[in-house]
């Protein structure tokens, strides 16, 4: 059976996606594009040749410190969620003066 371009479409973007998520939890760029010359336990001290534009600071970090911000700010984002929807009415009085 021959995949129609909407399913084609649909696994490229799962792909993708998976690779994305990859990235992330290795601390790596979440693009891909390497620009420093920093390792998971080393912080970067140069920019990598042919790297065009502008590299941010957070490039320059080990990709521990940059993984452990994301976790960090992830699960501040599904506690936030999770302890709204517990007690609505309080969550409601917190807001609302």
């Amino acid at each position: 059976m021959a995949q129609t371009k909407f399913d084609k479409q649909l696994e490229k973007e799962a792909d993708s996606l998976a690779r994305g998520i990859g990235r992330a939890l290795a601390g790596r760029d979440i693009d891909g594009v390497k620009r420093t010359d920093a390792t998971f336990w080393r912080a970067g001290t140069r920019v990598l040749p042919k790297v065009e534009g502008k590299v941010r600071r957070r490039s320059y970090k080990p990709r521990w410190r940059r993984l452990s911000f994301r976790v960090a700010l992830g699960a501040g984002v599904a506690e936030s969620g999770y302890l709204a929807t517990q007690d609505l009415d309080a969550t409601v009085r917190g807001v609302h003066p």
